[in-house]
């Protein structure tokens, strides 16, 4: 799927033909993300072959918004499941902004809240989560505590990478 079929389908959404679609980075999979805009909006495009991994996102995209997680809305989905427009929620990543203003009150307040949001969505998901529209898991319970590690893992080397922890255990 290239990025002419991505031009029609988001043309489709705007009601006009579609022009200049940028292609954002890949980062791990056959997904590949657009920009297209408007004269007044942005949208992210995006572009899939494999719909089990677009069934599950479009299920977690759904349930982060119920829990009110900070999550893209989906605008639309293409009848094949293979191609979907979000709202786009603006170009600069919290790694970026702490690169570009190092570490201050904002950006310390910045990091902490996907911290937050993840353990409250943890405490939430246990009575919402449905294991069926997992992409890879049988069973939530076997994977929470690998999946808990690992994401802890991650957030602590971010925010060590840029000292916003700087307390000893």
């Amino acid at each position: 799927m290239g990025i002419e079929k991505a031009q029609l389908f988001f043309g489709e959404f705007i009601g006009e033909s579609a022009q200049d679609l940028v292609l954002l980075a890949q980062s791990g999979s056959a997904r590949k993300n657009f920009v297209g805009q408007t004269t007044d909006k942005k949208y992210i495009i995006t572009s899939n072959a494999n719909i089990a991994e677009n069934e599950s996102f479009f299920y977690f995209s759904n349930l982060f918004s119920d829990l009110h997680l900070n999550t893209p809305e989906i605008l639309k989905i293409s009848d094949d499941r293979k191609m979907y427009v979000q709202e786009f929620l603006g170009a600069q990543t919290l790694s970026k902004i702490v690169a570009d203003e190092g570490i201050n009150a904002r950006t310390e307040l910045w990091s902490s809240r996907p911290l937050q949001n993840w353990l409250n969505f943890n405490v939430k998901r246990t009575t919402r989560l449905t294991t069926q529209k997992h992409l890879s898991t049988k069973n939530t319970t076997a994977c929470r505590l690998p999946t808990t590690f690992f994401i802890l893992r991650a957030l602590w080397r971010t925010y060590s990478r840029f000292h916003i922890i700087n307390r000893r255990c």
